[in-house]
């Protein structure tokens, strides 16, 4: 089965105050252009913010809008073959995007830094469903996954809803060619972000796909069908584990970069600690 990407036209533009409407591209009745636009969402305290990642941050690598099968390589092989997908653009520094949140002081004025979660996600709904999404929980193996098709449904509800309360600065003519955000609460149904949030909107049990604000979580590709049984692969830069990561840059932004993983400070630690071990024992063995 191909794994052309089949997507739903975007939400037509809306008039908003604060410049053009955007809209995400999402997931669902194949279209001709055939993508998916990236939804990151945070939420906590009652508040939620949502951005799409339509082009800005991208246009180094991709040159336009950035959607699933522009990231993940897009054959049957990957599907049936190594534990791992490799991304499809490879930077020579590991940073895939980064880019600051726009509005998103905003969203933590109104609900604070403490106790907020975040999670990016970028879909096929359509075939075989296929995920690029954070992840939590342990990649590599199968399921259970159990409900892993109702994923497509609460994502391409939960987009089209959002869509219908984003704003952008931009003056691009296209619904999809700006990067669009909005601050929702439960008064905005289906398009509250925190509804969406952990777990896909909670479709799918023993799935946890969030980060917390300030921290890192790995990303990998989701996929299964009716006759596939649902599998988590680890998404890799030359086999380098890639993470989402969302951190205050010195500019006093809080961004958001997607990268191949760096060790921690104590990884650096123990490598150093055993290249001295290894050298101790390389000079006694010339002074015996």
């Amino acid at each position: 089965m191909s794994l052309r990407i089949k997507m739903i036209a975007a939400v037509v533009a809306m008039a908003a105050s604060a410049g053009a409407s955007a809209a995400i591209q999402n997931a669902g009745v194949p279209a001709a252009n055939g993508n998916s636009e990236g939804v990151f969402t945070a939420y906590g305290n009652g508040f939620a913010y949502t951005f799409d990642l339509a082009q800005a941050g991208f246009d180094s690598l991709f040159g336009t809008n950035t959607l699933l099968n522009n990231l993940v390589t897009n054959t049957n092989a990957n599907l049936t073959g190594p534990a791992t997908i490799e991304v499809l653009q490879k930077p020579a520094n590991g940073i895939i995007y980064d880019l600051a949140l726009p509005s998103f002081s905003d969203f933590l004025g109104q609900a604070g830094t403490a106790g907020i979660q975040f999670n990016l996600t970028f879909g096929d709904s359509v075939g075989t469903d296929r995920w690029l999404t954070t992840l939590q929980s342990p990649v590599g193996s199968a399921g259970p996954f159990a409900n892993f098709d109702d994923i497509g449904a609460k994502f391409n509800t939960y987009a089209a809803s959002v869509s219908t309360k984003m704003t952008s600065n931009g003056t691009a003519t296209s619904a999809v060619a700006t990067d669009g955000w909005a601050i929702t609460t439960a008064a905005d149904g289906d398009a509250y972000g925190a509804l969406y949030g952990n777990n896909f909107g909670g479709s799918v049990a023993g799935l946890d796909n969030t980060g917390e604000l300030g921290g890192a979580v790995n990303m990998a590709v989701l996929y299964g069908s009716t006759t596939i049984a649902p599998t988590a692969k680890a998404f890799t830069q030359d086999g380098q584990q890639i993470q989402a990561r969302t951190y205050l840059a010195d500019d006093g932004l809080w961004h958001l970069q997607i990268a191949a993983a760096v060790p921690e400070p104590e990884t650096y630690a123990m490598l150093l600690a055993g290249l001295g071990l290894v050298g101790a024992i390389a000079r006694r063995r010339r002074a015996a």
